[in-house]
This record gives C-alpha cells, sequence and structure tokens, in this order.
C-alpha cells in the first residue's frame, strides 16, 4: 500500500478525522531552513507568495469590540505592557508604559480597525483556557478568541458546541483556506469531528495552529569550537596537574568505516571519510595509559586522529568541527576527556565542565538524554510523542521498554562518573536565573551542549571578551555524531537527528459566544485569517513594518534578503540594535518579540526562521552553514513529514504523529498509566532517568534501590505497561495509516 503524508501535531487528543483528501507529495527532501543557501517547504507564510488572489475581503468599516485571551507564561508576555516594563520605544520612536497595548498588538487593532478587550484570566496558556472554559456559565463565555492547548481544543470541540466550526466559514478565511489547501495534511491532522447531539457526523476545524517553524532542525549540539583548535591544532602546553580515572567503555565495536559526507561547505556534492580498520578503539587506548592526564589524553586523541584518518582532514579539529565532520560516540568522549584534562589551559582555572544541560529544570535536563539519543543512535529519545518512534518495519514503538535505552543510561553514568556531565545538574544554579548558561557557559568554564542554535550561541555577544580566557571565544553548532542505527543497513553509519521541528501545542479558536453577534464573528474571522496572510505574518514574525522593525529605502519601500533561495523581509538596524541591547533583547529574540514587540506568540500562524536567522550571531551562523552543507548534499538523515510520500520509502525515517485517533477506553488505559509518566516526566514530578545517570544501577536513592542492571529497568518498565501503551498508540498509528 502507498502510505500518504501524516503531519504531527504535538498534542495528544481524541479524534475522528474525516472527509480530507490524500496529500501531494512535496518537494521538501528533507531541507532545512538554517541558512540562506537552502531550499524551503511548501508551507504558506510571509515567505511564501503566490499570484492567487482572496475571493472575499471583510468589511472592516465598522469599529468592533473583541475579547481576546491571549497570554504566553507571565506578565511580561502578555499583550499589553506588564509591570515588569515600565518604559519602552520602538524604533520609530513611539512610548509604551505599563497597561500601553504592545506595537503588534496595537498596529493589529488599527489595521482591522477592532478594539481589544483583554480578558487572560491565568498564569499561563493552560490556565487561563480552563479558567475561562469554567465561567459562570461553563462554555467560555467570557472571550470571544482565546489561546489553547491543541488538545483541549479537539476535546472540548468535540464535547461541547463551545467553538465554531471553521469550515463552515471558510469562504471568510480565504488565507486559512489557501493555506490548507496548500498543506492538506495541515487539515486533515487538525480536522476533528463536530459537536452533534444526534448520529451525525461531520468534519469540524475548532482552532487555528501555530507552527514554530516547520519541516527544518530543531535542536543540535554546540560546542567551543577555539576550544578544540587549541588542544588538537595548536603547539599548546597541556595540563599535566589533572589525572582522569576513566569508567566509560567502548560503545563503537567495528573498527574500519566510510561515511558520506559533503565535499565543499555548500553541500553540491559528496566524498567518503573512511577510518582505519587497523587502529585501536581510541576510547581503548585512553583507557590502557598508565597515567591520564592532559598531556597524555590530549596526544593519544591527536595521534589517534592522523593514524585512523591521514591526510583526509587538513586540521585535526576538522574531524569534529567541520562540514565534513565524522566522527563517532567514541570518538566525541574521548574529546570530552581531553577537555576534561585541561582546564587550565582552556579556562585558566581548575574546573571546567564538558557537557551541561542549559538549567536545572526537567525539560531542560531532557537534552541529555536527547544528545544520547543523538551520540548513541538511538530512537524515541527525541520524539514529537512520549519516547515513540516507528522502527524499520513500520511499528511504532515505545523507546522505554528498549535495552539499548536502558544501556544508554548506563553509559552517561559512566560518562558522568568520570565528570564529564555536569555534577549535580538537576540542582538550581546560582546565577540570578538558576540557570547553567549564565554559571559556566558566559564564565568560559562550559565546553558543550545539546540545545537551541539562537538561544545557545547568543552567548559569543555576553561573554567578556576583556579577558584572555575569553577574548577567543567561538560557540558554535557542530555535526552531530555518526552512528549505526540499524535503519535496515548494517553497519552503515550515518548523521542522523530526530530532532526535526513539527507544529507546536498552542493555536487559538472562536468561541460560539463570538458567533451569537454577526459582526463580533466576522471580526473574529477576519483575525483569525489575517495572521495566514503575507501582512499578517510578517507582522507577527517580523513586528510592525510602519513602526520600523523592518528596513526600508528612501522611497519607503521594504528591504528583502536572500534566504532559503526566497525574498524576505530585512530587520531594521534599529530594530537590532534593540535585540542586542542588554537592557532590552541582550540577544534573545524570542524574549525580545515577546516581552517588548508582542508578537511571535503561539497564535495560529506559522513563525519564520528567516526573522530568527537574522538575529543568530555570526558565529551561530558559521556553524549552521556547515551543518547546511550536510543537508544540501543529503547526507544528514531524519525522519520528515515527507516521507509517507514517497514510493518505496523506509519506514524508519517516518515522523511520529503526535495526534491520535483512540478510542475512551484506551485514553482511560494510557492515563493510567502513571508509572511510565513518573519515571520519564519532562514537567514537574521526579524524573527517575537522573538518578541512573548521577547514581548508577543498584545504587540506593531517596530509601529506594534503583534495578540492579539494564535488564532489570526494562522489566520495571514491562510491569508500568511500557508494551501496553505502546500497543495501544501503534494500534491507533496503524488505523490511521490505513484510512489514509
Amino acid at each position: 500500500m502507498t502510505k500518504k503524508v501524516l503531519f504531527p501535531l504535538v498534542a495528544t487528543a481524541l479524534f475522528v478525522v474525516t472527509g480530507c483528501t490524500p496529500a501531494t507529495p512535496s518537494d521538501s527532501s528533507g531541507v532545512s531552513s538554517v541558512t540562506p543557501s537552502q531550499g524551503t517547504t511548501s508551507v504558506s507564510s510571509s515567505e511564501v507568495s503566490s499570484s492567487e488572489e482572496s475571493i472575499y475581503e471583510p468589511d472592516l468599516s465598522k469599529n468592533v469590540g473583541l475579547r481576546l485571551s491571549v497570554h504566553y507564561q507571565d506578565d511580561r508576555t502578555e499583550m499589553k505592557f506588564g509591570s515588569q516594563i515600565t518604559n519602552y520605544t520602538d524604533p520609530a520612536g513611539n512610548t509604551y508604559k505599563t497597561g500601553d497595548f504592545k506595537p503588534a498588538w496595537k498596529t493589529l487593532q488599527t489595521r482591522l480597525n477592532f478594539k481589544i478587550t483583554d480578558v487572560h484570566n491565568g498564569s499561563d496558556v493552560s490556565k487561563s483556557y480552563g479558567n475561562l472554559k469554567n465561567d459562570a456559565n461553563g462554555a467560555f463565555t467570557g472571550a470571544d478568541v482565546l489561546m489553547g492547548k491543541a488538545a483541549a481544543f479537539a476535546e472540548d470541540g468535540v464535547s461541547g458546541d463551545y467553538f465554531v466550526n471553521m469550515l463552515d466559514y471558510m469562504d471568510k478565511m480565504p488565507n486559512f483556506k489557501k493555506f490548507l489547501k496548500e498543506n492538506p495534511i495541515v487539515k486533515l491532522t487538525i480536522t476533528s469531528q463536530a459537536y452533534s447531539t444526534d448520529a451525525t457526523t461531520k468534519p469540524a476545524i475548532y482552532y487555528a495552529p501555530y507552527f514554530d517553524g516547520f519541516d527544518d532542525l530543531e535542536r543540535m549540539s554546540m560546542l567551543r569550537v577555539d576550544w578544540v583548535k587549541k588542544l588538537l591544532d595548536q603547539n599548546s602546553t597541556y595540563d599535566t596537574a589533572k589525572t582522569l580515572t576513566t569508567k566509560y567503555t567502548k560503545s563503537v565495536s567495528v573498527k574500519g568505516r566510510e561515511v558520506t559526507v559533503p565535499a565543499d561547505i555548500n553541500g553540491s556534492t559528496t566524498k567518503k571519510i573512511t577510518r582505519s580498520a587497523t587502529v585501536t578503539n581510541i576510547i581503548d587506548q585512553m583507557n590502557a595509559l598508565p597515567t591520564k592526564n592532559g598531556a597524555t589524553l590530549a596526544n593519544c586523541l591527536k595521534q589517534y586522529i592522523r593514524d585512523a584518518y591521514g591526510n583526509q582532514y587538513t586540521n585535526l579539529s576538522d574531524l569534529y568541527c567541520g562540514f565534513d565532520a565524522a566522527y563517532d560516540a567514541d570518538e566525541y568522549i574521548a574529546l570530552l576527556r581531553v577537555v576534561k584534562a585541561n582546564p587550565q589551559l582552556l579556562a585558566g582555572q581548575d574546573e571546567v565542565v564538558p557537557f551541561y544541560p542549559r538549567a536545572y529544570t526537567n525539560d531542560r535536563l531532557a537534552d541529555i538524554y536527547r544528545w544520547a539519543g543523538q551520540l548513541f543512535g538511538i530512537r524515541g529519545l527525541e520524539s514529537r510523542s512520549n519516547y515513540l518512534y516507528v522502527d524499520k518495519t513500520g511499528k511504532l514503538v515505545d523507546a522505554r521498554g528498549d535495552l539499548v535505552v536502558a544501556e544508554a543510561l548506563e553509559k552517561l553514568h559512566n560518562i558522568y562518573e568520570e565528570g564529564l556531565i555536569l555534577k549535580d545538574f538537576d540542582a538550581k544554579g546560582t546565577s540570578a536565573k538558576g540557570n547553567w548558561n549564565d554559571d559556566y557557559l558566559k564564565a568560559g568554564k562550559a565546553f558543550a551542549t545539546y540545545d537551541y542554535c539562537q538561544t545557545q550561541t547568543a552567548y559569543n555577544e555576553k561573554v567578556d571578551r576583556t579577558k584572555t580566557t575569553l577574548k577567543d571565544f567561538d560557540f558554535e553548532p557542530i555535526m552531530g555524531a555518526v552512528a549505526d542505527l540499524d535503519d535496515g543497513v548494517n553497519g552503515n553509519y550515518i548523521h542522523f537527528t530526530e530532532s526535526w521541528r513539527s507544529v507546536k501545542t498552542e493555536g487559538w479558536g472562536i468561541t460560539k459566544a463570538a458567533a451569537a453577534d454577526p459582526d463580533k464573528l466576522d471580526r473574529a474571522l477576519a483575525l483569525v485569517d489575517y495572521f495566514y496572510s503575507d501582512a499578517g505574518n510578517m507582522l507577527m514574525s517580523y513586528g510592525p513594518e510602519e513602526l520600523g522593525y523592518i528596513k526600508k529605502n528612501d522611497r519607503g519601500e521594504i528591504q528583502y534578503i536572500d534566504y532559503n533561495g526566497k525574498k524576505v523581509p530585512e530587520l531594521s538596524e534599529k530594530m537590532l540594535e534593540q535585540l542586542r541591547a542588554k537592557n532590552i533583547g541582550d540577544w534573545n529574540y524570542t524574549n525580545y518579540y515577546r516581552y517588548y514587540v508582542g508578537s511571535t506568540y503561539p497564535v495560529g500562524y506559522v513563525k519564520q526562521q528567516g526573522m530568527e536567522y537574522q538575529c543568530t550571531t555570526e558565529q551561530g551562523k558559521a556553524g549552521l552553514k556547515k551543518i547546511s552543507a550536510s543537508i544540501n548534499a543529503g547526507t544528514l538523515f531524519h525522519p520528515t513529514v515527507d516521507n509517507f510520500t514517497k514510493e518505496n520509502s523506509n519506514p524508519f525515517y517516518d515522523l511520529v504523529p503526535t495526534t491520535f485517533r483512540v478510542t475512551s477506553s484506551q485514553a482511560s488505559d494510557l492515563a493510567s498509566y502513571t508509572g511510565l509518566a513518573n519515571i520519564t516526566s519532562e514537567k514537574n514530578k521526579p524524573n527517575v532517568w537522573h538518578d541512573y545517570v548521577k547514581s548508577g544501577y543498584g545504587a540506593t536513592v531517596s530509601e529506594k534501590q534503583l534495578a540492579v542492571n539494564p535488564a532489570a529497568l526494562v522489566k520495571i518498565c514491562e510491569d508500568w505497561k511500557v508494551k501496553e501503551f505502546g500497543s495501544i498508540y501503534n494500534n491507533a498509528y496503524q488505523a490511521m495509516i490505513a484510512s489514509f
């Protein structure tokens, strides 16, 4: 059977998907949007122009009032300026104070001639949604348009007559209609069953979805490139005072291998990097050293690279940092050891942290396991839903039941025991924000992490380069390790990542309360639809062009730059100055836009990566260019939405859907498997995996003994119904595929 596309949504809901046309194969070819030299997907947005004419134009002559609940996390992410920001001047010179609408929302009201009454009622999206749901009439009568989670809209839309079915008003939503026509899989995925008091079935769309980028690379490995060069390329005087006790044993048993990589920085052709089959594994070599200090470890690694790779790399550091990087897990751990043993050389201090997560919260600590999945070639640790992945037979599997995952925890523990992972990573940091970025990366004491490029490489602009140890600070993304993922071709060492963007959890919908007033309904439809237009998308992605956020020439015309082969708006220098300013953006584009501009909120639209790219430091862009070479050359493999459309596609590369059609009894069973939720929580619950990494198998933690070995942990997960959990989702997954 030819498979059709299944577009993933980050939500779990009770869905009945009906009446949609299968997708036409796209030409995305797994192309990322990380640098200006690459291709793009077919998502309609401000960066995808079309000559198609809109049939319907709303009548905006009458000023209409709408009650909106748009609020993300705290009072800095409201539509209005909160108390934490008392004064702000936009690039055009207009000043705002506490209580004023932010530039994007002020401009929006002017463009669409309506007045916003802010009715958000809670500290975050879910709480505000829940509080409005439980208003006096129990049916969202206190709002006209509100943000919420995709799952909540779907469930409440099906079970109660609470939201407008946008399918009934597509003639008044030409931009949204066009978007869905160009992306039929999006329409398929967000379509559920309409609320009905009888046996009638009808499709419905209850919310407009939010896209934080689409079909491109998300998280990636990053490290101090200047440190790698100092250790491997320069005639450095290595440390001898610090010695290491090794615990980690090799993960890579294969000796010789070939890896296909780009042959040039543009990724226009490919070549093979070959590792000698006669060279002893680097971990075995290091473990056999009688003395393991900075000098002996560094010299061992340098000689190993020469012996294993010959003259294939101009610089030894290129094994890790080049566009043609082809290191594996053991070679990466070997590098971490060399970093750990040379703190004085690298940082002028007694200790450095080879690998660290951004912060101590569970959602950030999960990056340790995401990194491990990428490093050791394990599926499911960076899934779009739970820990699910599609194996090479096409079956959906829960990775928590896999022995290789339990064994990876043992490897992480050994790495932790060597001091290669931040000690007590689940404790709060000492900086004002309590994160590890300020404590270690900014202080010049950290080497590597696994995270988002823009936010992390911003620290290139935050360090004090007057300090000798920081003057050459160069923190960049690099290619991940190569691994044999057993994707159907044994011994096939490839670059692979599971971190590929799909849809976020939030969106917004129109309540039936708004539908009671024809003027309100029409303006609410126009509002939701506007964000899928070129102008509306530009407003939410880049900021109001009339207020100076976008560069214009002397004739007042918007200036564009080339990005992904398309012309995208160029950010103004005044805007970029504010982004860089320590007391405003401090190089954090998300905070800058949400705190000050009022844009990039997770309401229904497609956030553009052309804006994010322009907000990235030069060091970040340099690393992204190298990764782009692999994407362009087709040598970086990943699950992707378009794999379903390809004839003879390998199901191993299917991106896991995160919206499933499950019955009420199945949903009840899933909710009852609380043991699984507790062991790997990314929320405010204990995560037992942290204990295994820090303490190891068989240890007693909080008066409870951990499993004595990886096989015992797998048995615990089986007792907690990991197989049943995966089976329910697999049955739903197979039913969805069969229906296309």
